[in-house]
């Protein structure tokens, strides 16, 4: 009686159609029984074969991988290993006709009479065990194996064509009921509907995946030896890099140099779309996918990592989950993530992908980057939009994602960004122009920020811009504040047109409220322009730059007042933001170090003070015209630093490139003033210090406590050393600083800036009434009659 065949059988079915009657059904192929026979030269994978050595503990080894990894060349080692070890070897190769459970049981049984001792052939051959009943058959399957001699390997080759449910049963109930000795090895491109979880659970289970199956370079070597190909070091890498260790690719890659000699050179960049690998990829991979499958692949394969949502907005609805099922199916599809779930292409399918989408969807390819630029941006990754706004070659694209990423991108990295910018696409989207202007003056190329700035202002711009202003117009508001063009009573209008415009949730309203501040503090108003730069610095949308500066800022009026305690306290925060920042160091941390270093001048922290100076002076030379007040500022503020260590030569410096944009930008309020006291200063500095040399930083621990009650042996004692030292040290201050007297060179101290304004010696000067006490060292100290004694120690 004939077997009728079924291309699959409902889930749950148990029973067979009728008993199978060999003369009637149709013939078994031998070569399904037999391992494959290995051509010469073949690689053996003795790295793996250790790991697949006989362990009573994982009797199913699992082999999952793509086509191309060497799957069933592995099997066939293992079953020679097998064999010369005297171990009985059943193989079985199954293809689609193998979805009938009668035609898989004469071949499981074909594949095992071989093994079974003469003893048992009075009960007939396996062939004949097929009943109406699977589990009656399989058991009876299994009964008949326990006659087995010898502990034997059952390799069951391509095990993922296996799709009907009743089949796979069947080859679970045999696994269950192997008698002990018996190991199973399973190979397929995906991993069966068998209960591998359970396998997992049991400890039975031993699974090779193509990460191990990926050839190593020693194994890469060997296999283009035998093709007749000898790989230089640098080819060597390069293939396996560029493979990921891929068998068949390697093994074609080579093939293809030794049959075209222009082809050598492609080995060091070998790519999916070179012709043997196509060829490949087209027959064993594209023509198991269906139209719809394919069509998704190529208009995802733009992306190196597909987010499944993006897969939606490229390739239509649905496109995402079609995807996460491709991935489990097809090896050469990774699945990453969980939760944001992505998957990634092996980069040789990706090249062959990309060529397929050329092919079927000329110029698409643009038009799908354009469409993962806007998506990436709408979902704040905007180095991401930026690359792909930039593949799309649409300047506008281009230009909003540059201007909505450059606010948290690296400067060298927006950098990068212009160069695919130029005049057309500023003028079409201005706000980029601004964006622009903005990390020129920041890096000292002034004449771009100008040309830049011109172009802005002389645009009209309706959209919102990207990088999340409330307007063009406040946009361009601020940077006309930052550049101070038409002096600071402009700095002042724009800045308040910036503030105004924008609200407390805003990114850009902790900058405007920066510029308020500074632009209060250029007219004179200190107690508005403090509490602005309050404001900014604790600003909800707080700008990590202008929070920065506005620290800074803070800390030079607590140092006017005299508050050196306070002024340290907002530099410690300022600091630390400012030598975090992940770019370069812009114009405007000039300040930052500059007041710091005043800062720890003052107290006597010598490394911290020139640690500052050194960032100071690679700063110095981006200030120029473009940030002109935020230039001049920072020079003063350079010029004191070094005054209070009586290096003058570098205090005039600093002084003469603030002179110089000064200059250019006369109007700058309240600046202009400052730098002419300090050029006094400088200038009194110059021809008192004629000659002498700048105090060493040991001596500049000893200046903070002259101004103390302490003795030469007290503060000997603070700094651990000897009294001699201190009284060295002191003796070669007063010479340094052309003073007689402790007195004397406390006040020439607190001239240069090395010391805070001391308020005893100030009300001594208007009257008040003062007392000097001789120390024992010959030194006087000032004190007030009617309060303690005044100083920091």
């Amino acid at each position: 009686m004939t077997a009728r065949r079924r291309a699959s059988t409902p889930v749950g079915a148990r029973h067979l159609v009728a008993h199978v009657s060999v003369p009637n059904s149709p013939p078994l192929l031998l070569t399904k029984l037999a391992p494959p026979t290995l051509r010469p030269g073949t690689v053996e994978r003795s790295r793996i074969l250790d790991l697949l050595q006989p362990d009573p503990k994982r009797r199913i080894v699992s082999v999952i991988a793509p086509p191309g990894y060497g799957k069933t060349t592995l099997l066939a080692q293992l079953a020679g290993k097998a064999t010369c070890a005297r171990r009985p070897v059943a193989w079985l190769t199954l293809d689609d006709l193998d979805n009938d459970p009668a035609m898989l049981l004469a071949y499981l049984a074909a594949a095992f009479d071989p093994l079974l001792p003469l003893a048992a052939s009075h009960r007939g051959p396996l062939s004949g065990l097929v009943t109406p009943v699977v589990d009656r058959a399989v058991a009876r399957f299994a009964s008949r194996l326990e006659s087995l001699e010898k502990p034997a390997l059952l390799v069951l080759d391509n095990v993922d064509r296996l799709v009907d449910q009743t089949c796979l049963d069947v080859v679970s109930g045999l696994i269950d009921h192997l008698p002990p000795g018996v190991c199973v090895a399973l190979a397929g491109r995906a991993e069966p509907d068998l209960p591998f979880a359970r396998f997992r659970a049991q400890g039975n289970l031993l699974e090779i995946r193509q990460d191990v199956l990926a050839l190593d370079e020693g194994e890469t070597t060997a296999m283009a030896a035998a093709a007749g190909c000898e790989l230089e070091p640098r080819e060597l890498r390069r293939l396996v890099d560029r493979t990921e260790g891929w068998p068949a690719a390697i093994y074609l890659a080579t093939l293809a140099a030794l049959d075209e000699p222009s082809a050598r050179s492609r080995l060091v960049d070998v790519s999916g779309a070179d012709p043997y690998i196509a060829d490949y990829l087209r027959s064993e991979f594209a023509r198991r996918i269906t139209v719809e499958d394919m069509a998704v692949l190529t208009r995802t394969s733009i992306l190196e990592s597909i987010p499944c949502a993006l897969a939606d907005a490229l390739a239509g609805p649905g496109a995402g989950e079609r995807l996460w099922t491709l991935a489990r199916d097809q090896r050469l599809i990774s699945r990453r993530g969980r939760v944001g779930r992505a998957v990634r292409y092996h980069p040789l399918l990706r090249d062959f992908l990309l060529a397929e989408l050329e092919h079927r969807e000329p110029g698409a390819t643009k038009t799908l980057h354009g469409a993962a630029a806007t998506w990436h941006r709408s979902i704040g990754q905007h180095q991401r939009a930026v690359d792909h706004a930039i593949k799309s070659g649409d300047g506008r694209i281009v230009a909003a994602a540059v201007t909505a990423g450059a606010r948290d991108a690296a400067p060298v990295t927006v950098d990068r960004w212009l160069l695919a910018i130029d005049d057309s696409t500023y003028r079409q989207y201005p706000p980029v122009a601004v964006v622009a202007a903005w990390r020129h003056l920041l890096s000292g190329r002034a004449e771009e920020a100008e040309r830049l700035a011109d172009i802005a202002e002389q645009a009209t711009f309706v959209d919102r811009p990207t990088d999340g202003s409330a307007s063009f117009v406040s946009q361009v508001a601020r940077l006309r504040a930052v550049m101070g063009r038409h002096g600071a009573h402009a700095v002042f209008a724009d800045a308040v047109l910036a503030t105004s415009s924008e609200t407390a949730r805003s990114p850009w309203y902790g900058a405007a409220l920066w510029l308020l501040g500074e632009a209060y503090l250029l007219l004179g108003d200190t107690a508005a322009g403090d509490a602005a730069l309050r404001d900014a610095a604790s600003a909800p949308s707080r700008d990590r730059l202008c929070a920065t500066i506005a620290l800074a800022g803070r800390a030079c009026l607590r140092i006017d007042e005299g508050d050196w305690g306070t002024a340290d306290a907002l530099m410690g925060e300022s600091r630390r933001e400012a030598v975090a920042w992940s770019g370069e160091a812009p114009v405007a941390f000039l300040r930052v170090y500059a007041v710091d270093a005043r800062v720890a001048i003052l107290l006597g922290d010598v490394q911290r003070a020139r640690d500052d100076l050194v960032r100071a002076q690679a700063i110095a030379p981006l200030t120029s015209h473009a940030s002109p007040w935020l230039s001049v500022d920072g020079l003063l503020q350079l010029a004191q630093a070094y005054l209070s260590l009586s290096e003058i030569r570098n205090a005039q410096e600093a002084l003469r490139r603030a002179e110089q944009i000064v200059r250019r930008r006369p109007n700058l309020g309240t600046l202009g003033a400052k730098l002419i006291f300090l050029r006094g200063q400088i200038a009194a500095a110059a021809s008192t210090l004629v000659g002498s040399s700048v105090l060493t930083p040991a001596e500049l621990r000893v200046v903070p406590y002259l101004p103390t009650h302490l003795s030469f042996q007290d503060i000997a004692d603070r700094l651990t050393i000897s009294r001699n030292t201190v009284k060295t040290h002191a003796m070669s201050i007063y010479s340094k600083l052309w003073a007689s007297s402790r007195d004397e060179a406390v006040r020439r101290a607190v001239e240069l800036g090395l010391l805070a304004p001391n308020p005893v010696l100030e009300a001594e000067q208007h009257g008040a009434h003062a007392v000097l006490l001789q120390l024992d060292d010959g030194f006087a100290q000032v004190h007030q009659r009617s309060g303690p004694l005044v100083g920091r120690h």
